[in-house]
């Protein structure tokens, strides 16, 4: 995990009960996540994931303006 990941991740973590509680459930196990996910980790397209995040990112209106345009519909 990149350190800005990790950041937003810990400030999330922080923030949201249901987040923080399903991370300590997933803490108790000892399953080997880490094993079982590794190969498809290492084979992921990041770039491709990372350049289509951007995309939605940059072309998703946020829920203040999706709000805006349902309350304009209305009148």
């Amino acid at each position: 995990m990149r350190a800005e990941d990790a950041q937003a991740f810990e400030t999330e973590l922080k923030r949201s009960e249901t987040l923080s509680a399903r991370t300590a459930e997933l803490m108790k196990s000892n399953q080997p996540f880490a094993d079982a996910f590794a190969p498809m980790l290492d084979e992921a397209p990041l770039e491709r994931m990372e350049s289509r995040l951007a995309y939605l990112l940059d072309n998703t209106p946020s829920a203040p303006i999706k709000r805006l345009f349902r309350l304009a519909a209305v009148r």
